[in-house]
């Protein structure tokens, strides 16, 4: 894998990052197309809101500018989806 360091105490470029990433996926058998950097911010996003983890929490870690921005993640599982159909409620 190609190696990626701090030089002269410069941050990664996105450039950079980008391509370790997409590299790092490949590596990992995933098709690096299905994928941008935004990704894990996303997923570990969905994942906060599933574990049921607080708001503020989420707000902290995902450092949102805005904090109602994370809620465009809060989407519901497909086993919330069908428990709550059970009971008569619709995600339209």
């Amino acid at each position: 894998m190609a190696e990626y360091r701090f030089i002269h105490e410069k941050a990664l470029s996105y450039s950079a990052a980008y391509a370790c990433f997409k590299e790092l996926l490949a590596l990992g058998g995933l098709n690096p197309s299905d994928y941008g950097l935004h990704s894990p911010r996303a997923g570990g996003t969905t994942d906060a809101f599933c574990a049921n983890v607080p708001s503020y929490i989420i707000d902290l870690k995902g450092r949102w500018r805005c904090p109602a921005s994370k809620f465009a993640y809060a989407k519901p599982s497909d086993r919330e989806i069908v428990r709550q159909s059970k009971k008569g409620k619709s995600y339209n």
